[in-house]
């Protein structure tokens, strides 16, 4: 699946021989202007939410948030659902959805928006979405989180988020059917400084099966000048059973 630079959807498969790789788009892919990292269901449905790049000509304020499912049985793509926010992106604030993650064990999808929010007040809100009828489980209001992914820990299962406004990763509890716990979020670790700059934020978090987490990230102002730059570095943790908790590992480059 390939994103760079181009509107929608595109699938690109590399020539062996070191010639030109070819290219697929669906009619329907394009739809929802620039895409965010697709997520995957155990029965081939790709999920996506859209998310301006360098300029909002593809990415209307109508549109951002708008969670889009591409069917795996017949490859096109349909808005699944446009989810409610508190207010709508702005000049100041163009970016509506951000983060979004697929949970197998409770079939859900977790969307969190940016929309409305501004130097000031926070507007972002958390979703659990039901990933075939597209209907609302449960929904968090007042958090602006930007990566998101959940994990089986020693006390449950938990969605990390990386959140927006600080270099943080926390966390939410998750009851049995997916929604969530009541209580505040959870500090997991601090990523200040850890990054080229030293204040990126948590844009993307994925748990492997050796359970390490890899947080990418990237420097973040609710502007489209960070998120035009390309993701660079990468940092790694380790999950402590015992300790129920997170240990930085290194960090390293990614092309």
């Amino acid at each position: 699946l390939d994103r760079s630079r181009r509107v929608g959807l595109v699938v690109t498969e590399g020539d062996s021989g070191g010639g030109p790789a070819k290219v697929y788009q669906h009619p329907s892919w394009t739809q929802g202007g620039h895409l965010g990292a697709p997520v995957l269901d155990e029965l081939g449905n790709v999920y996506l939410v859209p998310v301006p790049y360098v300029h909002v000509l593809d990415n209307p304020a109508e549109k951002q948030n708008i969670l889009y499912k591409v069917d795996g049985g017949t490859g096109e793509m349909r808005p699944l659902v446009d989810l409610p926010v508190e207010a709508p992106p702005a000049a100041t604030n163009p970016y509506g959805l951000v983060g979004l993650t697929y949970d197998c064990d409770t079939h859900s999808l977790y969307a969190s928006t940016l929309s409305g929010s501004d130097e000031t007040k926070v507007r972002g809100r958390l979703y659990q979405v039901d990933p075939t009828s597209g209907k609302v489980r449960d929904r968090v209001d007042g958090i602006d989180a930007f990566g998101l992914t959940t994990f089986n820990g020693a006390k449950g299962k938990r969605l990390y988020l990386g959140l927006a406004r600080r270099s943080e990763v926390v966390s939410l509890a998750l009851t049995a059917d997916g929604g969530f716990a009541a209580g505040n979020p959870r500090p997991e670790f601090s990523i200040a400084d850890m990054g080229v700059h030293g204040d990126e934020k948590a844009r993307r978090l994925t748990v492997g099966p050796d359970q390490k987490m890899v947080v990418r990230v990237m420097t973040f102002d609710f502007n489209l000048v960070s998120n035009s730059e390309r993701l660079q570095t990468g940092l790694r943790f380790t999950y402590d059973q015992t300790g129920d908790r997170w240990s930085y590992e290194d960090r390293f480059s990614i092309d």
